[in-house]
């Protein structure tokens, strides 16, 4: 992918070796060094850092961008499906994701399999994912769908069948 490539400080084909870290007998893969960020922890970190530098937080209502005061440098868009309303986007819909957290420490490695296939170390659990689902707004955590990605990520890596799930998570993205 030659776009990513640009992006990444590293990004190559991956080795057979590395191939055969997961199960599937994979043809072709990446390997690439990124940033992974845990938005639940860096923020509150984030925003502490961007107050004591004299920044400042206003959180209001708003029933449009006009309504934005005007004496600010920079203005954040955090609405994720609140964007519908706000900017008027009749034809935007939710994408409904599920995930589950699990305590596999030995995980040290990221994987991208098939079908929105994926395990992904963080700081304090591992994910896997995960399922893409169009126009839902089911927020609630549906059991056929961590089945389906256990199965997937324990067939991707056999070893995460040992680890503990710590919870399951549901969001819906625009």
């Amino acid at each position: 992918n030659h776009f990513i490539e640009k992006l990444l400080p590293v990004y190559r084909r991956a080795t057979e070796e590395e191939l055969k870290l997961c199960h599937g007998g994979w043809k072709y893969g990446s390997f690439f060094t990124t940033c992974l960020t845990e938005s639940r922890l860096f923020l509150p970190y984030a925003t502490k850092k961007f107050l004591e530098n004299g920044g400042e937080v206003l959180r209001q209502h708003l029933n449009s961008f006009f309504d934005v005061p005007q004496n600010f440098d920079a203005l954040l868009n955090c609405t994720g499906m609140g964007a519908k309303e706000l900017c008027g986007d009749q034809h935007l819909v939710p994408i409904r994701g599920q995930v589950l957290k699990v305590r596999a420490p030995w995980v040290k490695t990221a994987f991208y399999g098939d079908y929105d296939t994926y395990v992904l170390p963080g700081f304090e659990t591992v994910t896997l994912g995960g399922c893409r689902q169009f126009d839902s707004y089911n927020t609630k955590w549906c059991k056929y769908d961590s089945m389906a990605i256990r199965e997937r990520c324990f067939d991707l890596l056999p070893s995460l069948r040992k680890a503990e799930i710590v919870r399951e998570c549901v969001g819906l993205r625009p």
